[in-house]
């Protein structure tokens, strides 16, 4: 009985323990669990860009780009539409020659435009040349006369212009002769137009430089591609400068040979190594049928020559030519010999 009453009072003590906690959880005194710190307060804080220091350009500068957007807002909607590409820049006649000031200078520079991609384009009918064409015709083959320097400048100037918007490469050579005879004011040994070397290399005046360059570059290689899937590589200078009559003669008037202003072509190099001749190439029914290549990518270079030259000869102008093209800017371009 002893054990049993001990038991007894061992449990009553055991639920008089628990009866506060008990009472709590009825009357809702239960303590809450603690409260969890929130995620937001262990987020990293991120820095602010640091600032970067104001660079203030140079007065140019400031005037450069005022100048751009003055261009720009003037070009209008079709620029911001990027139809109107924006000209480059063109040699200025003060940093070309302290001399050149009005006048044929003026002329010259207009003779520079930009086409419709935004390439800078000279025009040979208005860039002009060292000579009154209405005179040239009554003049002797000497080269005892001299230049002025306001020829020479001015002939510089207009050298300066053709350099600067083409890729002839060429070297600036000192005068030869004079006005009154054989000679060029501001003569230029071209050596190769664009990647289309010249052997041997040219001497020519500047006008028809940039005139045989439009040729080789316009007319000659896209021939040369089409008829056979290959580009010129180098063509064969028979003649350019020389001081003489036409023909060789030993009278008549004088060659455009005389003044740089023509060049005699016997050859083209392909980038196969193959060599076309207009001596063995030269083929008008072989050309009219279509049935040779190389009859049909001379008469091409002969014919788009045309649109260019005042004079192109060729085998069918006479037996003097049997070998080779005669390319001439003789006479202004007041009328056109094709032949």
């Amino acid at each position: 009985m002893q054990q049993l009453y001990r038991l007894i009072g061992l449990g009553m003590g055991a639920m008089l323990a628990l009866a506060p906690d008990a009472a709590g959880a009825a009357t809702g005194s239960v303590p809450l669990p603690r409260a969890k710190p929130a995620i937001a307060t262990h987020q990293p804080t991120v820095p602010l860009p640091r600032r970067r220091p104001v660079v203030t350009p140079p007065l140019a500068d400031i005037g450069a780009r005022a100048a751009r957007k003055a261009h720009i807002r003037n070009a209008g909607p079709d620029l911001a539409r990027g139809r109107v590409p924006l000209p480059r820049h063109k040699p200025s006649v003060a940093t070309i020659s302290p001399l050149s000031q009005g006048g044929a200078d003026s002329v010259i520079e207009d003779a520079v435009r930009t086409d419709g991609r935004g390439r800078v384009v000279v025009s040979l009918s208005d860039i002009g040349g060292e000579r009154d064409p209405a005179t040239a015709s009554d003049l002797t083959p000497s080269a005892n006369g001299a230049w002025s320097r306001r020829e020479v400048e001015v002939a510089r100037l207009r050298c300066a212009i053709v350099l600067a918007t083409s890729n002839i490469v060429a070297e600036l050579k000192d005068p030869i002769g004079g006005p009154e005879g054989c000679g060029i004011a501001a003569p230029v040994e071209v050596s190769a137009f664009g990647a289309i070397e010249v052997k041997p290399a040219a001497t020519l005046n500047c006008t028809m430089a940039l005139a045989a360059y439009k040729w080789v570059t316009g007319v000659l290689q896209p021939a040369a591609v089409a008829h056979f899937k290959r580009p010129v590589v180098a063509i064969r200078n028979a003649t350019a400068y020389a001081c003489r009559r036409r023909n060789n003669g030993h009278k008549g008037r004088i060659s455009e040979h005389a003044f740089g202003n023509a060049l005699d072509v016997s050859g083209f190099e392909l980038s196969s190594g193959r060599l076309i001749t207009v001596e063995d190439g030269w083929s008008t029914a072989g050309a009219f049928t279509g049935l040779s290549a190389q009859a049909s990518f001379l008469k091409d270079a002969h014919d788009g020559a045309c649109g260019l030259f005042s004079t192109v000869l060729g085998p069918r102008a006479n037996a003097l030519h049997h070998n080779h093209f005669h390319l001439d800017l003789g006479r202004g371009g007041r009328y056109k010999i094709c032949h």
